[in-house]
C-alpha cells in the first residue's frame, strides 16, 4: 500500500471502536482485524458452526462487546485502572457515556453482606444483554465500517525511520501512528510486539478456576448481593475472585490458540431458569497454566471438564450431575486437579466453602473446568494517552498494555487515547 496512513489499530474489539468513533474525520486510520465482519460472526454463532467458539472471540467488536456486556463503574477491580486514567478523565468519560447513550446503572447493591475471608465489592453496573449488543456494535461503526479491514491477521511490525511498517497476509501498511489492541483474544501479540522493540515488560499474573452453573432457585441470596457480585477472598493459596455473573444466563465454550475455555453470557430478554458465575485465582506461572489448558483439551477433545460442586470440594468423581448442564460441550469422569497446580484448586475450594455459608444452594451447582482469563505482561504506558513510554507513536489500549482489563475499562482507554490524539492533532 503506497498510501501512508496517520493511525493503524490492531484488533477490533471495544477499545479500538470506541476509540475510532471518537477521531476527527480529517485523521486517516485503518482497523485490521483477525475476524469475520459482524454478519458473518453472528451467522457462525446462530448455526453452532465448526468456527463458532472461535468466532465468540474474534471478529469485530472483539469478545467483551459482542457477548454479554456488563459494565461495571468502579476502579478497585478490572486492574489497576488509576496507574492509567487519571480520575479527572474516568469521571468526564463516565458522564458523557451516560447523557451519550441513556445509561441509567442498575441499582447498587448490598453491602452488608458478611464475607468469611473476603470482602464483598458494591458499586454501579449496566448489563446491555447479548441480545443488544450486535444493533450497538453496528450503529457505532457506521461513520468508519469502511475503514475496517476483516480476515486480516498481523504477523509484525517494524519501525523504519519514522513511519511503523505493518505487515498481514503477505502485504504491508505504512503509519505514522500505531494502536495495539488485540485483547483477551490474543493474549500474547502485544507482548510479541513489546519484545521486538525492546519494551520493558513485567510479569503478571493469570487467572484460572472454573464456571459455576445452577438453577436460579440455588442462587438467588447469591444474585440479591447485586446483578453482578463482585466478591474477592484472600486465600492461603493466593486471590480468588466472582468474575462475570449471569442470572438467566447460559454457559458457553471458546476457542483459544488450541485450547477450550468456558466463559458465561446472558440476554437482557430471554431468560433462561439457570444462573452462572465464575470463580478465579490469580497466579504466576502462566506457561504451567496455558499448558495445562492445552493438555486438558488433547484430552477432552476440545471440551471441558464438568463435575457437581460438591463432589470437587470433596475429591470425588461425579458418577451423576446433579444438574443437567446447559451447554453440552463436556465430559465427566476426569478430575480438574490432574492439570494445574495444588495450589489452584486449594485456593479455589477455600473460597466455595465460604460462598456456601452465604449461597447454601452452591451445594446443588455445577462446574465446568476451565475458565482462564489472561493478563498481558504489564508495559508502562503514559497516563491517559496509552502510548508506550519507551516507543513513541505506538500505544497499548484496552488489555494489550497489562495494567488494565475488563470492558468499561477498555472502552475508557479508546475514548480517552482518541482525546489524547486529537489534542496532539
Amino acid at each position: 500500500m503506497k498510501e501512508i496512513l496517520d493511525l493503524i489499530f490492531v484488533g477490533g474489539g471495544p477499545s479500538t471502536l470506541f476509540c475510532a468513533s471518537k477521531l476527527d474525520n480529517k485523521i486517516n486510520f485503518l482497523i485490521l482485524e483477525q475476524g469475520k465482519n459482524l454478519e458473518k460472526r453472528n451467522k457462525s454463532i446462530r448455526n453452532n458452526s465448526s468456527e463458532a467458539k472461535s468466532d465468540i472471540l474474534f471478529g469485530v467488536g472483539g469478545a467483551g462487546l459482542f457477548s454479554d456486556g456488563k459494565l461495571n463503574f468502579c476502579t478497585d477491580i478490572g486492574g489497576n485502572p488509576l496507574d492509567v486514567l487519571s480520575q479527572g478523565r474516568i469521571n468526564k468519560i463516565t458522564k458523557e457515556f451516560f447523557d451519550k447513550y441513556s445509561i441509567t446503572p442498575l441499582k447498587a447493591g448490598n453491602s452488608n453482606v458478611k464475607i468469611d475471608k473476603g470482602k464483598n465489592l458494591v458499586f454501579p453496573q449496566y448489563h446491555f444483554g447479548s441480545d443488544r449488543l450486535r444493533a450497538f456494535i453496528l450503529k457505532l461503526i457506521r461513520p468508519f465500517e469502511d475503514r475496517i479491514v476483516t480476515n486480516c491477521i498481523v504477523k509484525k511490525i517494524e519501525k523504519e525511520r519514522e513511519l511503523f511498517v505493518v505487515y498481514v497476509n503477505g502485504a504491508k501498511y505504512k503509519s505514522k501512528k500505531v494502536i495495539i489492541a488485540t485483547g483477551q483474544s490474543h493474549f500474547d501479540f502485544p507482548t510479541e510486539v513489546a519484545k521486538s522493540f525492546g519494551i520493558t515488560i513485567t510479569p503478571a499474573k493469570i487467572s484460572i478456576g472454573f464456571r459455576v452453573e445452577a438453577k436460579m432457585d440455588n442462587l438467588q441470596k447469591y444474585f440479591d448481593i447485586q446483578y453482578d457480585p463482585k466478591i474477592l477472598f484472600e486465600t492461603k493459596y493466593g486471590q480468588v475472585r466472582t468474575f462475570c455473573s449471569n442470572p438467566g444466563g447460559h454457559v458457553v465454550s471458546e476457542e483459544k490458540f488450541g485450547f477450550s475455555t468456558a466463559n458465561g453470557h446472558a440476554n437482557y430478554e430471554n431468560k433462561t431458569i439457570y444462573g452462572n458465575f465464575a470463580l478465579l485465582l490469580k497466579i504466576y506461572g502462566k506457561e504451567r497454566i496455558i499448558d495445562g489448558c492445552k493438555k486438558l483439551s488433547q484430552d477432552t477433545n476440545s471440551k471441558l471438564i464438568v463435575e457437581n460442586v460438591v463432589d470437587f470440594l470433596n475429591g470425588k468423581h461425579s458418577r451423576k450431575l446433579q444438574i443437567k448442564p446447559q451447554h453440552n460441550n463436556y465430559v465427566t469422569g476426569l478430575k480438574f486437579e490432574k492439570y494445574f497446580p495444588s495450589e489452584v484448586f486449594e485456593g479455589l475450594k477455600e473460597a466455595l466453602w465460604s460462598l456456601i455459608k452465604i449461597e447454601p444452594g452452591l451445594t446443588k451447582s455445577i462446574l465446568y473446568a476451565p475458565e482462564l482469563k489472561v493478563l498481558h505482561y504489564t508495559l508502562n504506558v503514559r497516563k491517559n494517552s496509552f502510548e508506550s513510554v519507551e516507543v513513541p507513536s505506538l500505544y497499548f489500549i484496552g488489555d494489550s498494555n497489562g495494567n488494565i482489563h475488563g470492558l468499561w475499562n477498555a472502552i475508557m482507554s479508546g475514548i480517552s487515547c482518541a482525546e489524547e490524539l486529537k489534542n496532539e492533532k
